[in-house]
């Protein structure tokens, strides 16, 4: 504990940290490095059965979390002391940041650099740990300006603290939880908006999350109780084989089948596959459509473009069926082996792992726009 403990006192001054994002399903630990402009990720480890350590919805084993973190730290020894933390569950930061051994303003996430930039008079306001003020938002035919004060969904947040200070000076606060993964994506096209209203549309393992932009302020924010998992459980019902099975033929069929699926005596056949794939998919893109409809006119904004990230943006045939089913136009997102993102601003990512990196990534990337070390 206290090895890793000591990792988390030095501020960000030097050009190595690591990322670490902590989920239910697994750790993600990278290593990155930075040369001039660039940021090269050196290591990549992935930790299963992260849930041995969440045994209920509001109860995990603090001590063993970060036990496996400092092992990973000394096992593979990584020497930088710059550790951002990503969490994939809003109440266990709060659990972390809790304990003693890890003081609160020793955490840091990428989420909270940009504050200073913004605002560099709200002096007071450093102390306070994740949010993230984007700029202010003017509805079309309105002359009252909106100040869109961005929360990464933790409940450690003083919020009303937080918005106290800025009606003081005049802003009428409109607060917007987005999670950390959802920031990261926001990250990776602040800088590089050719349309004015984006979409991002975040698809996890079991939830989504689609944050609306106009220009480079977040408008608005909504969850959607589907994910990668909603039809890898469909799939296993449906033919009765194991979540692993399901989960396989997922990644390797993509959405759409061509052919029927021959798995050792076992036939899936391509219409039963796509008919259930499309039907979890159309039922879903549906809600989501009527919240593009209802966002275009509360904030008289103009979707056009859909930026889909997360776990499911990997799955062939993503694209297309989200493009066929919204009507809009959708920009894919992902990282594979030895692959680069180009940054606007003239950075880029490089993955010089041997590792496929389908999770911590977007938070990397957020933070190499966003946290501006230059």
């Amino acid at each position: 504990m206290s090895d890793f403990t000591e990792k988390l006192k030095t501020q960000f001054t030097s050009d190595n940290f690591l990322v670490i994002d902590i989920g239910i399903h697994g750790m993600k630990v990278m290593e990155v490095k930075r040369k001039a402009r660039d940021y090269y990720i050196k290591k990549a480890f992935t930790m299963p059965e992260m849930s041995k350590y969440f045994t209920g919805p509001d109860m995990f084993n603090v001590n063993g979390i970060v036990d496996s973190m400092s092992q990973i730290i000394h096992l593979e020894r990584i020497k930088t002391k710059n550790v951002f933390l990503s969490f994939s569950s809003a109440k266990l930061q709060t659990k972390i940041i809790n304990i003693p051994e890890l003081p609160e303003k020793e955490i840091r996430t990428f989420v909270e650099l940009e504050y200073q930039k913004q605002f560099p008079n709200l002096n007071k306001l450093t102390d306070v740990v994740d949010y993230m003020p984007l700029g202010t938002f003017t509805k079309e035919g309105s002359n009252q300006k909106q100040l869109s004060l961005l929360l990464a969904q933790y409940s450690v947040i003083d919020a009303e603290r937080v918005v106290k200070e800025f009606k003081n000076k005049k802003y009428n606060v409109n607060i917007i939880d987005v999670g950390v993964h959802g920031l990261g994506n926001v990250g990776r096209i602040y800088n590089d908006l050719e349309n004015r209203d984006i979409v991002v549309f975040d698809i996890g393992y079991n939830t989504s999350q689609m944050v609306f932009l106009r220009d480079q302020t977040v408008v608005f924010s909504r969850n959607l109780a589907f994910g990668t998992n909603t039809i890898i459980k469909g799939l296993q019902n449906q033919e009765e084989i194991t979540n692993k099975e399901a989960e396989s033929i997922l990644h390797e069929v993509g959405l759409q089948a061509k052919e029927d699926i021959i798995k050792g005596n076992r036939t899936i056949f391509a219409d039963d596959y796509n008919e259930m794939v499309e039907g979890y998919l159309t039922n879903t893109l549906n809600e989501a459509y009527r919240s593009f409809q209802s966002v275009n006119s509360t904030y008289g904004l103009n979707l056009s473009h859909v930026l889909l990230t997360g776990g499911f943006s990997a799955i062939p045939d993503s694209k297309e069926l989200v493009q066929k089913i919204l009507e809009m136009d959708v920009e894919t997102w992902e990282m594979d082996d030895s692959d680069k993102i180009r940054l606007s601003n003239g950075s880029k990512i490089v993955n010089q792992t041997d590792k496929v990196i389908k999770g911590a990534y977007a938070t990397c990337v957020g933070m190499a726009i966003r946290g501006n070390f230059e």
